[in-house]
């Protein structure tokens, strides 16, 4: 069985701005375990050897279809022997009508194929960290801080001075300090 599963990818380290992966997987028929192989790409290909995006051009794949013969590769025919079951799919880039392959005769994409389960995309934990310790405490900050507001709001208010027209000869003895 194969089959062919678009995915979202956090690196663009290679593809600027292309958050995408095509995953073409291969696993037993009648399994749903284990995986056989896999082949990952990106859905675009540059027209240059520095990878930018406006540089680009997209390709496309078709459905996985069964092959009745395994190609003839020493190499393949040693790892598989005699059991095999093989599935091709087809690869297009760029697009009807699209003159810059002319002018650059350049093409350039990269797939990365694998025995096995296919990596899979993850944070590592010092990204992980850095972004709990940058985002959680400005929100720990602010949120502490509002709590402390509403609490000195809310809490009863106790008057510790009194009121300077309570006692009228004070008031006259700041006037005369004042003007002295």
């Amino acid at each position: 069985m194969s089959r062919v599963d678009m995915l979202r990818s956090i690196d663009d380290e290679y593809t600027p701005s292309i958050f995408k992966v095509s995953q073409w997987v291969s696993s037993p028929v009648n399994s749903t375990s284990p995986v056989l192989g896999y082949a990952q790409w990106k859905p675009v290909a540059y027209r240059r050897p520095s990878p930018v995006f406006e540089d680009a051009t997209p390709c496309r794949h078709s459905t996985p279809v069964p092959v009745a013969q395994l190609p003839p590769s020493g190499l393949v025919q040693a790892y598989f022997g005699g059991e095999h079951q093989t599935t091709g799919l087809n690869m297009t880039f760029s697009i009807t009508g699209d003159p810059f392959y002319n002018t650059t005769n350049y093409l350039s994409w990269t797939v990365l194929v694998g025995l096995g389960s296919p990596p899979v995309d993850l944070f590592s934990p010092l990204v992980l960290v850095i972004m709990v310790v940058g985002l959680g405490t400005p929100m720990l900050i602010i949120l502490l801080g509002g709590v402390c507001a509403c609490v000195r709001k809310n809490r009863p208010q106790t008057q510790v001075y009194e009121p300077i027209q309570a006692k009228p000869g004070y008031v006259y003895l700041l006037l005369i300090y004042f003007l002295c």
